[in-house]
């Protein structure tokens, strides 16, 4: 077989390829980006409301696992309800907690504060 022609029948495969890769290090970038910027927010300063918003989850979540923690160390056979609301609280605090973490000061804010 000629070696020109087995380059034609595999080079739309070549350029499938080409194009893939570029995607994926495209991809690649965008993560390193997203993973740079959530170190950033997760190290910067929290306003006050959301401290207070963290410290909230922490107690209702804490409270809520300790609920299903001791029912099922203890076999206290406490009703379905209260652990689906117990769950769901779990979840719900610990997206506040998040959320509340990866919020930062505005810089415009603090730049006005200080001057």
């Amino acid at each position: 077989m000629n070696l020109f022609l087995l380059y034609e029948k595999i080079s739309p495969f070549t350029n499938f390829f080409q194009k893939v890769n570029s995607f994926l290090i495209f991809i690649y970038k965008k993560k390193m980006s997203i993973l740079k910027t959530i170190k950033e927010r997760w190290n910067s300063e929290t306003p006050k409301f959301f401290r207070q918003i963290k410290r909230l989850s922490v107690t209702l979540g804490s409270s809520a696992t300790a609920v299903w923690v001791i029912n099922s160390s203890m076999s206290l056979q406490l009703n379905d309800e209260i652990l689906q609301v117990c769950k769901y609280i779990i979840a719900s605090c610990a997206a506040m907690g998040l959320t509340a973490q990866l919020t930062k000061m505005d810089s415009d804010k603090e730049n006005s504060n200080n001057g």
